[in-house]
């Protein structure tokens, strides 16, 4: 259970990072 948690926060501070990669990838464009 706790196992799980730390990995369903890992997932989501990926997805978080990989928007914000893409969102400054978009400005440089």
């Amino acid at each position: 259970e706790c196992v799980r948690g730390v990995l369903k926060n890992k997932t989501i501070l990926l997805v978080t990072h990989q928007v914000d990669f893409l969102h400054n990838v978009d400005i440089i464009m």
